[in-house]
């Protein structure tokens, strides 16, 4: 399986996932400060899709790689 940890500008944007992947909506996503007690959000919409072959996505999405992902799959 391929995990990918994505993002696009808007809900909007985001692509149509192809058959055979799973899709894992994070949406929106803050950062929070401890420290301060604030939370700074992020750009974008986020998402992660796992898929059993690879995907070319469209150049409006960002794709990243996490060191320690947010999220896992289970």
């Amino acid at each position: 399986m391929i995990d990918y940890y994505l993002s696009v500008q808007t809900e909007a944007d985001m692509p149509e996932i192809p058959e055979g992947a799973t899709l894992d909506v994070i949406g929106t996503w803050s950062d929070y400060d401890a420290e301060t007690e604030t939370s700074t959000p992020r750009d974008g919409w986020h998402f992660n899709v796992r898929s059993p072959e690879p995907i070319e996505w469209p150049a409006s999405v960002t794709q990243s790689t996490p060191t320690t992902p947010w999220r896992v799959w289970g």
